[in-house]
């Protein structure tokens, strides 16, 4: 069996704590495609409630086995992120931070640098996790962000409840880089140039 740390090992768990006391569940069904240093990494899929989710994991330290059967688990939304599993300071800068990585992770120009997201995604909430030779680059480049430039409304954070502590936390979802105001500028002057010159042909 290989970790998916992602820490998924690919093996069913017969879970003897129903989902019950939970309000939502997810079914972790099928690993990452890609592995980077031993581990799985990029996005797994699932069904949250029932619907097909993509997962990114922000959880080194936990295993899931997948497929998983339905965890109960508690849903949390930006920004109040009330059930997330990690809440040391600054707790809702690290969680925009990995949402930012979990879009780069899944847009086309950066498939071959999956691993090296997932590992600076990790590394956000434990630092001990293994530096790679990219990781570093990536959170180099979060410093370099304005957190304030995205919208999170479309992410979730999907913790894992009572008598299933021991699996991952998951992102779902991915925020959107908000547009730069300058280009609306640009635009506005653009189109009140052309209503000019339309009435000055009128």
């Amino acid at each position: 069996m290989r970790k998916f740390k992602f820490a998924f090992l690919t093996a069913a768990v017969a879970l003897a704590i129903g989902p019950a006391a939970f309000a939502s569940t997810l079914a972790v069904e099928t690993l990452p495609t890609q592995t980077y240093l031993g581990y799985y990494v990029g996005p797994a899929g699932g069904l949250l409630d029932g619907q097909p989710v993509q997962l990114v994991c922000d959880d080194f330290k936990h295993i899931t086995y997948v497929p998983s059967g339905n965890l109960g688990v508690a849903i949390s939304i930006f920004p109040t992120l009330t059930s997330v599993r990690f809440t040391a300071a600054p707790m809702l800068q690290n969680y925009e931070q990995a949402a930012m990585l979990a879009y780069e992770m899944q847009q086309p120009g950066n498939s071959g640098q999956i691993g090296d997201i997932q590992f600076a995604i990790w590394n956000i909430f434990n630092p001990a996790t293994p530096d790679t030779a990219g990781s570093d680059t990536w959170l180099a480049w979060l410093a370099s962000q304005d957190r304030s430039a995205w919208n999170y409304s479309e992410m979730k954070v999907v913790t894992p409840g009572s008598g299933f502590s021991s699996n991952q936390e998951f992102l779902v979802g991915t925020p959107t880089p908000t547009p730069e105001p300058l280009p609306f500028v640009l635009v506005g002057c653009a189109l009140a140039g052309i209503g000019r010159i339309r009435r000055r042909r009128l």
